[in-house]
């Protein structure tokens, strides 16, 4: 005779597919991470359990035995028992397999027939969230299941899925960034002369820092510490060049100023090439893109996740900062517009790869940073092109550099007025 059943209800699992027969249908990550963060609390209700007592019955569905693993896990059980009548499942063959049991069973299965199992049980109708939870105790005098007195010990329903949906939001927009650093590196290797590839792996870089620096509050301190610094490690040797590069488009061709700031960067890109390509660097970069797509979240956001209300506000405060920022802007104070644009281009990126989990007017503002961070970029590159000219080839380039900053003149101007 059983001393007490626990109904379990399986976790979130993908949706029906038409090449997919419904029992092979998985568990979504946001499924599994739901219940590996609250069966340990509500396993924990079962405080007087004996695991040499214990039967873990699951329906033979994917779905299910992803679920009954874990409870096995959380309950120190490594052994889950098939059971077919679980799937589609019949009560009375159920009850019938039951009456021969001893201990404590859990079971895990579906709806409706969880629901039916708990009435049957119970008494009552209980709606199951996906895994939900519930323990009956049985009077162990009786001579059958059916005859004995079940009393509801506890039901605990369903995780709010929605909490861990953003952590896997965050994990899924790491792991494409890694992989997109991973992909452009891989085309700079096969095309390292063309300076829009450098330019195209230079803005996979800044997506994940701007990604880990958003979801800073939720990744364990020093692993979020270690990504920023090896991601800055791997864009900072790309500067130089990418100023040289938009200098050399900024300039007209067979010049005197042309041919000695396109010479200098042809060195520039071969010195860099060379350096890229050696192993030590290939090896650095995967060692720094496996820690980015592999960074840890912290034990309380494991725990309780996070709500999509959450992120929205951290969007909705980057977004009141720029336009502080904005302003308040002094568009001739060089550093001031630079980091303006940083702003813009962080919420700009975040907005986009996280466009699973923000509203639509996350996109309005994606659209206003882009346009902002363009225009200030058409300043640092003028006041950049200014400086660079000058270093490069002397004085005799003042008047080329003078160009450069009228034009710089003439964005702040069209800024003010916009401002204005």
């Amino acid at each position: 005779m059983i001393s007490r059943l626990v109904l379990i209800r399986h976790a979130k699992a993908e949706n029906r597919k038409a090449d997919v027969p419904d029992i092979e249908r998985k568990l979504t990550k946001v499924g599994r991470r739901s219940i590996r963060a609250r069966f340990p609390l509500t396993m924990h209700l079962l405080s007087d359990l004996n695991s040499d007592d214990l039967r873990i019955w699951s329906s033979p569905a994917h779905r299910a035995l992803q679920t009954a693993d874990v409870a096995a896990e959380t309950l120190g059980i490594s052994n889950v028992e098939t059971h077919d009548v679980l799937y589609p499942g019949d009560i009375d063959e159920f009850v019938t397999e039951l009456a021969e049991a001893t201990g404590t069973v859990v079971v895990v299965g579906h709806n409706p027939y969880i629901e039916e199992l708990y009435l049957k049980v119970g008494g009552e109708r209980q709606h199951f969230d996906k895994g939900a939870v519930a323990s009956f105790a049985f009077d162990v005098s009786a001579e059958d299941v059916l005859e004995s007195t079940a009393d509801l010990e506890w039901f605990v329903q369903g995780p709010q899925v929605q909490r861990w949906k953003t952590i896997v939001c965050l994990e899924r927009a790491l792991d494409k960034a890694g992989e997109r650093i991973e992909k452009r590196a891989d085309m700079l290797l096969a095309d390292p002369q063309d300076p829009e590839v450098l330019h195209q792996y230079r803005i996979s870089i800044r997506v994940a820092r701007s990604l880990v620096r958003f979801a800073q509050p939720y990744i364990k301190r020093g692993d979020c510490r270690d990504v920023l610094s090896g991601l800055k490690s791997l864009q900072d040797p790309t500067s130089r060049l990418r100023e040289l590069d938009m200098l050399v488009t900024s300039l007209t061709p067979y010049t005197v100023e042309y041919d000695a700031c396109n010479g200098l960067c042809q060195q520039a890109r071969e010195d860099f090439n060379i350096t890229f390509a050696k192993r030590s660097t290939q090896k650095n970069l995967h060692k720094i893109t496996k820690q980015l797509r592999e960074l840890p979240f912290r034990a309380s956001i494991e725990e309780q996740g996070v709500g999509e209300d959450e992120l929205s506000a951290r969007v909705q405060t980057m977004r009141e900062d720029y336009e502080w920022e904005m302003s308040e802007l002094d568009f001739n104070d060089q550093e001031a517009v630079h980091d303006v644009r940083k702003s813009a281009k962080e919420m700009r990126y975040v907005t986009r790869e996280l466009s699973d989990v923000f509203s639509e007017d996350a996109v309005h503002v994606n659209e206003q940073a882009k346009l902002v961070q363009d225009r200030l970029g058409e300043l640092c590159d003028c006041r950049t092109n200014a400086r660079l000219v000058v270093e490069i080839c002397g004085a005799d380039a003042v008047s080329v550099a003078a160009r450069f900053i009228m034009r710089a003149d003439e964005i702040v101007a069209e800024l003010d007025a916009v401002r204005k």
